[in-house]
């Protein structure tokens, strides 16, 4: 499924929020990779539509 304002704007019906943060409380070296290619291929990450605790998970 493509949304046009992307998997993590607030209007998503895609739990992206929580799916970061099972991300985040794995060992680093475990996904380090994945969520490198989360930073660095999501198209809307910066957007105002999305949010901001999003954008600092991902930070």
């Amino acid at each position: 499924v493509v949304y046009s304002v992307g998997a993590f704007a607030k209007t998503s019906k895609l739990g992206m929020k929580g799916c970061t943060k099972v991300l985040k409380d794995q060992p680093p070296n475990s996904v380090k990779y994945l969520l490198n290619a989360l930073r660095y291929t999501i198209k809307h990450l910066n957007d105002q539509t999305n949010s901001k605790q999003i954008k600092s998970m991902l930070q």
